[in-house]
């Protein structure tokens, strides 16, 4: 209420008001990755009011283990804490590894609560889970090109990264294959992006073992405290690439650098397989975020050369070709802006004089080096609860901007930089999915009927897996998605051929369709039988349909 005090006959009015305490908050992290072979596991307590400064009081904090509904331990510690505390407990106590005890401990379970000195009022932490790893560094297959070619090598890409999140940098691989009843092994180190690579012939067809040196199996009473890192590749999951003129094409290159400010000078890499010698013109196409942003033509003799491969890079020699088979490379040297960043399609295609495609497409990596001035400010450093701030925000013109307003309570802040940015960019590509007009186009064309149990998988391409309907890879197929962009400077007609359908191990999606089609430049096409014009063309080729055994 309002009060009036009365004191040496002058008079002073004052309002008293509901006083509310600063309200604070309690959370609860480990300062360092949990690993099953660390001797102690810290929790580390913190508590901070919301305008940033640090609470002091006491502090006790519940470090527990369970699975499903039994507990196997539950301690505590109680500690005088301003800010930040670390609450260290003995890893025997906890995960059990020293105790002979068969049991995987996966998650510690903090609980905490703070009492503010002076005023008594206890705040309790949500319940935390931290993870313990079992494993010191993870992999993540990013090899690009799937598919076998026949005496063309593979660039395989492992990206490896310590349990904490970090690059593996610098660390030693050893992978190993079987080839010709003999384990062969040989070391690589992954680079300074914790990435590894190597090339494998085409002649490995069962799988390749990736083992981190310096991160064993370690034992302790018969427990797998740790366990061994390393990652298996299995090529039987590999598309089979079928060519009927035993010509392919494979682009080696799946990264690439660049300087902040300069235009990105790239060398693509590729290497071929040809059953005669040749000349003709080769195509490379390049989008970034669905927009063609290079286009070039070159002429390539394709004549045997040296593959540009280093030594160190094989796991094994190179297959030894038989007499009549060509194997060479050349590069495609082509200037890509800047904003090329951060990923890249690249499609690389040639037709032959009997009107053979002959192509190979991928993604490419760009790095981080975009060099937009960008500039933001605050219309005002401070406001006060229901009142307004303006952010204002100056950039280069086109350029794509996220912008992440947060409450910052606890003296968190996460900070936003490029990646997370351009994490915006990875999010909103487009994936298209696979033509399936086509097949309605047969049915009505062969007089078949199709029943509502019978109809197409039409689902979209993030809930489709491609590799259900067929193992075989076709040229034509590595057009996707450029496949607009790319044939509307050719005349595409193609062939009619209804069989019977091979039979599936995994599903039965009714007929396997394989694409084919004869690209011309001059409009000519290899038919001696001319098919009905069709005004309506919304496959935009039609399909050459075989049995795939």
């Amino acid at each position: 209420g309002v009060y009036t005090i009365h004191a040496n006959n002058n008079v002073k009015s004052f309002e008293v008001r509901d006083f509310v305490l600063p309200r604070f908050e309690v959370t609860i992290d480990s300062p360092q990755t949990i690993l099953g072979s660390d001797e102690n596991v810290t929790l580390q307590l913190c508590a901070f009011y919301v305008f940033g400064e640090a609470v002091k009081g006491n502090a006790t904090i519940y470090a527990s283990v369970g699975n499903f509904d039994t507990v196997y331990a539950n301690i505590s510690q109680t500690k005088e804490i301003e800010g930040c505390q670390n609450f260290t407990f003995k890893a025997k106590e906890l995960l059990f590894d020293y105790n002979n005890c068969h049991i995987s401990i996966l998650q510690v379970q903090g609980n905490a609560n703070v009492t503010e000195a002076g005023t008594g009022v206890e705040i309790i932490a949500d319940t935390t889970y931290l993870t313990v790893h079992r494993q010191g560094i993870t992999f993540e297959d990013k090899t690009i090109n799937d598919v076998k070619k026949a005496y063309l090598p593979a660039l395989i890409e492992i990206e490896t990264k310590y349990a904490n999140g970090t690059p593996a940098i610098n660390e030693t691989m050893e992978s190993c294959t079987f080839y010709e009843d003999e384990e062969i092994c040989k070391n690589f180190t992954t680079d300074n992006n914790g990435v590894l690579y190597f090339v494998i012939p085409s002649q490995i067809r069962q799988f390749v073992k990736i083992r981190a040196v310096n991160f064993p199996r370690i034992e302790r009473l018969f427990n797998d405290v740790m366990r061994e890192s390393s990652y298996t590749i299995f090529f039987n999951d590999f598309q089979e690439y079928v060519d009927p003129m035993n010509t392919s094409i494979t682009i080696m290159e799946n990264m690439i650098d660049c300087t902040t400010g300069e235009n990105i000078e790239v060398r693509i890499p590729v290497v071929f397989v040809a059953t005669e010698e040749f000349t003709t013109d080769v195509y490379l196409q390049i989008q970034s975020r669905g927009q063609v942003i290079a286009f070039k033509k070159m002429s390539v003799d394709f004549t045997e050369s040296d593959l540009r491969i280093r030594e160190e890079d094989k796991l094994i020699p190179l297959e030894t070709t038989p007499e009549g088979v060509i194997l060479g490379s050349f590069v495609i040297p082509v200037t890509l802006s800047e904003r090329a960043s951060p990923e890249i399609s690249i499609l690389v295609w040639f037709a032959k004089e009997d009107g053979t495609v002959v192509a190979d497409s991928l993604n490419a990596v760009v790095s981080e080096c975009l060099s937009h001035k960008v500039d933001f400010s605050w219309s005002t450093p401070r406001v006060g609860p229901g009142e307004e701030a303006t952010l204002r925000i100056k950039g280069a013109e086109n350029s794509l901007c996220s912008i992440c307003v947060e409450i910052l309570s606890a003296g968190n802040n996460n900070d936003l930089d490029i990646s997370s940015i351009l994490s915006v960019v990875y999010n909103s590509i487009a994936r298209p999915n696979e033509p399936q007009t086509n097949l309605q186009y047969c049915l009505n064309k062969y007089g078949l009927s199709q029943t509502e149990d019978e109809q197409p998988v039409s689902t979209p391409s993030s809930t489709t897996d491609s590799s259900a309907t067929s193992k075989v890879s076709s040229p034509i197929s590595v057009f996707q998605p450029q496949i607009i962009q790319a044939l509307h400077m050719f005349n595409v007609k193609m062939k009619e051929e209804f069989v019977e359908p091979a039979p599936s191990a995994a599903y039965d999606l009714g007929t396997v369709y394989k694409a084919e089609a004869a690209l011309n430049e001059g409009g000519a096409t290899l038919e001696e039988e001319s098919i009905q014009e069709r005004s309506y063309l919304p496959e935009t080729w039609l399909w050459l349909l075989r049995t795939l055994s």
